[in-house]
């Protein structure tokens, strides 16, 4: 039996057992780490299908490295949170990623995102 969830990338643990938290609450199963390094276990996983990774830039260590491995991560669709850098977002724009939100944002306003992107996937 495959397990469907969202993987939650975020450093910070308050930011992560929030978003989860509200996730669950809104009926979405949601596996939450901190690094991609972590996360790659589970996307590594054939008991798991992802259903959205959301992956925060900030205060991560290697987010080039990280961005490369998604762009090339196919199985599903990706949330990618930034900082207030315009330039970053655009960068990562460049790279094809679609599903980009600049801070500041909201637990909230990440939520209805997700589900904006799950309708649509």
């Amino acid at each position: 039996m495959k397990i469907r969830a969202a993987i939650v990338v975020i450093k910070d643990w308050r930011e992560r057992a929030f978003l989860r938290a509200q996730l669950i609450e809104e009926g979405i199963r949601t596996l939450a780490v901190e690094t991609m390094d972590d996360a790659k276990g589970w996307l590594g996983d054939p008991r798991i299908l992802p259903l959205i990774i959301i992956y925060d830039t900030q205060s991560q260590d290697n987010i080039s490295g990280d961005i490369e491995y998604l762009r090339g991560y196919s199985h599903a669709p990706v949330l990618i949170l930034t900082g207030s850098s315009e330039k970053k977002t655009h960068e990562i724009e460049n790279l094809g990623f679609k599903n980009i939100i600049p801070r500041p944002i909201t637990i909230g306003g990440i939520t209805e995102r997700v589900k904006e992107i799950l309708k649509g996937a």
